[in-house]
């Protein structure tokens, strides 16, 4: 539980207008920006996004707070903040200015909810001797249960993506356990995982989220079923590739939108999970290497100065587009096998496999690459480049000559 003290203006209680009802309610105050406290950006986890201080918005904003104008409080639409208590505290009885008591105690409710771009460009000024006198407006609400349609409609003033909703919801805590301590060539990638907007802006060579999310369900057999029917060049799992909110959809309707079954279908992945990123990486960082002198001849192998890893981070000599790597990836889902216990497993191990066909899947980039003067769309969006890498890799010996078991999913 934290409580945080504010000197005010204007203090006004909206009270619940239902009978018998305390709260909900609302408060609303002014409070002279160089009184706005830092401790409020600890209660920041319950804001739908993360702030871009940056934007044309914010640089209005910033720009807004240095004029002397008096009235930077009616401009701006203030902030807005969910808490569990709020005590006004008046100078001399009656009046409406004084000391306002805000008291947060859950961070999944309190803190936070609009206007967190204001908040943090008003600190940031604190420390400028000219800061005007200037006062911003407080609105808090008091004794909320469901802070998540608040949130979603307070802030749809610059649209709101979907996956900052799902971020707030929670939908992204099965991600978490699943990679959070996970290390790729020494680097714990998901600190650079995007989970809503703006959140990685600083930060070099990000991960959207919802491209994790992209490359790991093209393995889920929920998703994607993987039998001997999976031979058919429409059943490839194309939508995955440069359509980061299909991805996100469809994960998010997995087990028929119902929470638990959706989080299950992603945890029994739990024993693959890791090898699958693995693949990512070696592919990513191996591939362009395999027939160097024809690979760099394309102009998208080149186009970064200093191109990396996606997961490892490291540095890599060639650029390889996702429109590249995502149907050479997806061609080892049929190594993968569900146990009896629904538990993941692989038939064969995907790296031993890879080393066994790079050169024929590689071969098979080269020849789409030249067959389509190079159009990398052309290669991520027609089905039957998946099902031609899909059918390179199933040539490997390991997989002419594989036992019983194996063959069921070829």
């Amino acid at each position: 539980m934290k409580k945080i003290t504010i000197p005010v203006k204007c203090y006004t209680e909206m009270p619940n207008p239902y009978p018998g009802n305390r709260e909900p309610y609302k408060v609303r105050f002014l409070v002279a920006l160089k009184d706005v406290p830092s401790a409020l950006t600890e209660w920041m986890s319950t804001n739908p996004r993360e702030q871009n201080l940056t934007s044309p918005v914010a640089k209005s904003i910033a720009a807004s707070i240095r004029e002397d104008s008096r009235n930077f409080h009616m401009k701006n639409r203030g902030i807005l903040l969910s808490a569990k208590m709020v005590e006004f505290i008046p100078a001399v009885e009656g009046a409406m200015d004084g000391l306002v008591n805000i008291v947060f105690d859950d961070p999944s409710i309190h803190g936070n909810v609009d206007g967190g771009h204001t908040l943090q460009l008003i600190l940031a000024s604190q420390h400028e001797a000219a800061l005007p006198e200037q006062y911003v407006e407080f609105e808090i609400m008091v004794g909320l249960n469901d802070l998540l349609s608040i949130a979603e409609a307070r802030n749809s003033s610059v649209a709101l993506d979907m996956r900052s909703m799902e971020e707030l919801k929670g939908s992204f805590d099965v991600w978490k356990s699943l990679f959070v301590d996970v290390e790729i060539g020494g680097d714990r990638f998901f600190s650079r995982v995007e989970l809503k907007m703006n959140q990685q802006l600083e930060e070099a060579n990000h991960i959207d989220i919802r491209t994790l999310i992209s490359i790991i369900l093209m393995f889920n057999v929920d998703a994607f079923p993987n039998t001997v029917k999976m031979r058919k060049i429409d059943e490839m799992p194309v939508q995955m590739c440069g359509n980061p909110q299909a991805a996100l959809k469809k994960f998010l309707t997995l087990g028929g939108s119902d929470v638990k079954k959706r989080d299950e279908s992603i945890t029994k992945m739990a024993p693959i999970a890791k090898d699958i990123v693995m693949l990512w990486d070696v592919i990513e960082r191996e591939l362009p290497l395999v027939k160097e002198k024809q690979y760099s001849q394309y102009k998208f192998a080149t186009r970064l100065k200093a191109p990396r890893a996606l997961f490892s981070n490291t540095s890599i000599k060639y650029t390889v587009p996702q429109s590249i790597m995502f149907p050479i990836v997806a061609a080892f889902r049929s190594l993968v096998e569900v146990g009896e216990d629904t538990s993941y497993g692989w038939v064969e191990s995907p790296l031993n496999v890879w080393q066994e066909c790079k050169i024929s899947l590689i071969d098979s980039v080269l020849g789409n690459l030249k067959s389509t003067k190079g159009n990398l769309v052309s290669m991520a969006k027609r089905p039957i480049y998946w099902f031609g890498f899909y059918h390179d890799r199933r040539k490997t010996p390991a997989f002419r000559h594989g036992d019983i078991r194996r063959k069921k999913f070829l």
